[in-house]
């Protein structure tokens, strides 16, 4: 396919209680997310400060992506892995949604998380 990226992604599912290694609750919640999945968008270069968005000015996003895919379930909770290995953490996380008749985009920042904080 012709100017689109291939995205990995996890949506979120919610918070659920942590165990410990017996198997019991240890009254502590964690956050939880779907497996992987993969879809492809079409994603701009960085943003420039000169530009007008469409999602307005004192939203802090770097780049933002699009699908034609009226169904797709990203959303502001998702995390993103763009361009990168899916065995590390996420480097993009979602901004804004911004549903149109024909099209969904998202502006999205990049994040740098650390390997113990990854999901």
């Amino acid at each position: 396919m012709r100017n689109v990226t291939k995205i990995s992604y996890k949506l979120y599912l919610g918070e659920q209680d942590l165990l410990d290694d017996d198997g019991y609750r240890t009254g502590e919640k964690g956050i939880s997310y779907s497996d992987f999945s993969e879809c492809y968008m079409s994603i701009s270069g960085n943003k420039s400060d000169s530009e007008m968005s469409q999602f307005g000015r004192n939203l802090d996003y770097d780049r933002t992506m699009s699908t034609a895919d009226m169904k797709c379930e990203i959303d502001e909770h998702s995390l993103l892995w763009i361009d990168i290995d899916v065995n590390g953490p996420h480097n993009f996380i979602v901004k804004k949604r911004s549903v149109t008749p024909n099209q969904i985009q998202f502006a999205i920042k990049q994040v740098n998380v650390n390997e113990e904080d990854s999901v």
